[in-house]
């Protein structure tokens, strides 16, 4: 059970260290566009 928590916490932090610079892209052509 463990096992599979660490693995979930581990899988939120890439998701979260790839979504961060996405949405500040996403963010940023709002910004450009308006």
């Amino acid at each position: 059970m463990a096992d599979q928590l660490i693995a979930l916490v581990v899988s939120c932090r890439i998701c979260l260290a790839i979504g961060e610079p996405l949405r500040a892209a996403i963010l940023f052509d709002d910004v450009s566009q308006a």
